[in-house]
């Protein structure tokens, strides 16, 4: 429910955000793009950092850390390199929204199998 109303509000009012930040248009075009896309994947990036939490209340930091790792270097860097290429300075954000859906999805099964695995 958050999320319905929270996407909106941040497409709608990127342009005055961007405002408060640079007063160069190209600068300000970037931020824009970058506020507008970002806010799609962020709720699942919020679930690797609950997950990570998670983990290190379980005593299982060591999975906590690789899921990060493989966030950053396994989805984030690869997808922004492959699709700015494609689609340029726009293609890095398309990279961040793979990468925070994907280690959201993963980070999600793997805490949930060890919770469980824990109560059990």
């Amino acid at each position: 429910l958050y999320s319905f109303i929270i996407i909106p509000i941040f497409f709608f009012t990127a342009p005055l955000l961007s405002k408060l930040f640079d007063v160069i248009q190209p600068v300000r075009d970037v931020i824009i793009i970058y506020v507008r896309l970002a806010v799609l994947g962020i709720g699942f990036f919020g679930v690797l950092n609950i997950s990570s939490a998670l983990l290190n209340a379980v005593r299982k930091p060591i999975i906590a850390t690789l899921l990060f790792l493989f966030e950053m270097f396994g989805l984030y860097i690869p997808s922004a390199f492959i699709f700015s290429k494609m689609f340029g300075t726009q293609g890095v954000f398309y990279g961040l929204i793979i990468a925070y859906v994907i280690s959201g999805i993963i980070s999600y099964i793997v805490t949930t199998k060890i919770i469980n695995k824990n109560l059990a």
